[in-house]
């Protein structure tokens, strides 16, 4: 449970026992009725959590941020949400580190659900893409949920 949430629901029962008589039977169960709740449905709202691709790519020896099939591999992953509807958040961009064990380029791309991860996997706009980065890169996949 996120703290932020902790924080509202904590307000929420601070609120109601303020502006109510104190010391109360029946203050006493609202309260903890209130507090199970609270918890019960922030918990549920953090199992509904969205699924995230992440994806990160590691050149191959003669590849560079200037070699023009990288630049057309980039342009076509911009495109992404554009193309593809079950896309609910994409952000991707080249590696600033000079550090030897960096990857080049990542990106993360944000679902609603797994059925929509799939059907992105599946759209042919997607394996265009693919097929670009697999030209330049080693990719490196992970799925989070």
């Amino acid at each position: 449970m996120r703290l932020f949430e902790r924080f509202r629901a904590f307000s929420l029962i601070k609120i109601f026992a303020k502006h109510t008589k104190p010391f109360t039977k029946m203050k006493k169960q609202f309260l903890t009725f209130l507090a199970i709740l609270s918890f019960t449905f922030v918990n549920l709202h953090a199992q509904q959590r969205r699924v995230h691709h992440l994806v990160m790519f590691k050149f191959k020896a003669e590849i560079n941020f200037e070699t023009p099939s990288f630049i057309e591999a980039e342009k076509l992953s911009f495109l992404l949400p554009e193309k593809i509807n079950e896309i609910k958040s994409f952000e991707c961009g080249r590696n600033f580190s000079d550090r030897s064990v960096a990857y080049a380029y990542g990106l993360v791309v944000e679902f609603d659900s797994k059925a929509d991860l799939m059907q992105y996997i599946q759209h042919e706009y997607h394996k265009k893409v693919v097929q670009a980065w697999k030209e330049i890169a080693l990719g490196y996949c992970c799925l989070l949920n």
